[in-house]
């Protein structure tokens, strides 16, 4: 399945990207799919790849456009 990017911005803050358990599932994704520590380390890529090209490009993480597949 897809992850999309969104899942990793959160609604009412700027400039934060979350990671691991912190990323934003309905509950049955979470707990069957993304409790393993090995999508913990994934996300946690996906995370800090996004923050550096939002900070290359200059724009925020929620205005960044991620191109490709996540997982």
């Amino acid at each position: 399945f897809d992850v999309p990017y969104r899942c990793f911005l959160p609604k009412k803050i700027n400039n934060l990207l979350l990671s691991g358990a912190s990323v934003s599932f309905s509950q049955e994704i979470l707990f069957y799919h993304m409790r393993g520590f090995q999508w913990s380390l994934q996300s946690g890529e996906i995370a800090a790849t996004a923050a550096v090209k939002s900070l290359e490009q200059g724009i925020a993480p929620k205005d960044y456009k991620w191109v490709g597949k996540l997982y």
